[in-house]
């Protein structure tokens, strides 16, 4: 599964991030898919749904693909600026993190609840987004229509041996 953190940075800056591939972070179609819609609504343009009640609907968001730390993550959590966290996979497609536990220390622990509110929720603005190009509700370069291949294939013609 690949982890997703939507906040908003240290300057004020509303992101998506996931960690760059590496031997841990494996490739996966659904990550990349996340990164393409995000990438593109921000070439577009498009508003990335307030994930936090106090924020403007057309907050921009940024797609960052760089290593995140439990130190940022905390700081951004104590700061109010942590909006929510997802884990993407081919079974799950997208999943939200309600929670993480960590060992700062041989002896403390720290919980961190992470905000969820569906009616505001990335996670399920993207979920929708990817079922509608699935279901083929929306245009996308990503698909083919099956009528589309099949007047194609009708145009081959098999060669004669």
């Amino acid at each position: 599964m690949n982890i997703f953190v939507d906040w908003t940075n240290s300057h004020g800056r509303r992101e998506l991030i996931t960690p760059p591939l590496n031997q841990l972070i494996l490739p996966g179609v659904t990550r990349d898919c996340i990164i393409e819609i995000v990438k593109q609504w921000e070439v577009d343009g498009v508003p990335a749904n307030a994930t936090s009640i106090d924020q403007s609907p057309t907050t921009p968001i940024h797609m960052h693909q760089r290593e995140i730390t439990m130190d940022e993550l905390l700081e951004a959590h104590q700061d109010g600026r942590l909006h929510e966290m997802f884990g993407t996979g081919t079974a799950c497609v997208i999943c939200p993190v309600n929670g993480i536990q960590f060992q700062k220390t041989a002896r403390s622990v720290i919980n961190i609840d992470i905000p969820f509110n569906e009616e505001i929720s990335l996670a399920k603005r993207l979920y929708t987004e990817m079922s509608k190009i699935q279901y083929d509700e929306v245009d996308s370069d990503w698909t083919i229509s099956v009528d589309e291949l099949l007047d194609t294939t009708k145009q081959r013609q098999p060669i004669g041996i």
